[in-house]
């Protein structure tokens, strides 16, 4: 029978794991479908230099560095870091980690080539309204939130738990800049869109 540290590192793993084949998949499956020729009208930097900076070359860097280090060396000293929480909320956060990984894939096959990892628009861009976007302006994000935040738990570790909730403050930040890139491109559009969608979860 596992032990409480070993349980945590498997359903964190295994979180983990599925999250990286669901991306590379769909990283792969909607690349060679851009055209890379297609002029950008909205370029990345408009997420907001600070924002980017702090999250590609702080947050997301410490995150890799330990959790690197919790799966594959599981230094003793990680252990001190230790936030053990009771077994049956480690599995409660696995299973709304998978149901998130399972709604994230319903936002790609509706996304499609519209996606990109990074905050820009191309010519032809189409704004979706329908599927998971037709209540929720950014489900991505709400996946992403959600998964996230749940590996974080599981794993227990204050080291990873902190980078990571830094990280995701980052990310919300960033959504208001997309908005403005959006209402730029969209205008009444997008506006009215926003009236009877919530940014994060339904609006009721």
């Amino acid at each position: 029978m596992m032990d409480h540290y070993s349980l945590s590192r498997t359903l964190s793993g295994l979180i983990c794991c599925s999250f990286i084949i669901v991306r590379l998949y769909f990283t792969v499956r909607y690349r060679d479908k851009t055209d890379p020729d297609k002029k950008i009208k909205a370029p990345a930097d408009q997420e907001g230099r600070l924002s980017y900076m702090l999250r590609r070359m702080i947050f997301l860097p410490l995150i890799l560095i330990f959790t690197w280090s919790y799966f594959i060396f599981n230094p003793s000293w990680m252990k001190s870091f230790t936030l053990p929480l009771p077994e049956i909320v480690l599995w409660i956060l696995t299973v709304i980690a998978f149901m998130a990984i399972a709604f994230l894939i319903w936002v790609h096959i509706y996304l499609g080539k519209e996606w990109s990892a990074s905050l820009k628009i191309r010519e032809g861009h189409q704004l979706i309204i329908s599927g998971p976007y037709s209540k929720i302006r950014h489900p991505m994000y709400t996946a992403l939130f959600t998964i996230y935040l749940s590996f974080a738990l599981v794993s227990g570790n204050l080291l990873i738990i902190v980078p990571t909730i830094l990280a995701i403050i980052s990310l919300a930040v960033r959504v208001k800049k997309e908005e403005d890139v959006l209402i730029t491109e969209f205008g009444d559009q997008y506006r009215n869109y926003m009236l009877h969608t919530g940014r994060f979860f339904p609006r009721f």
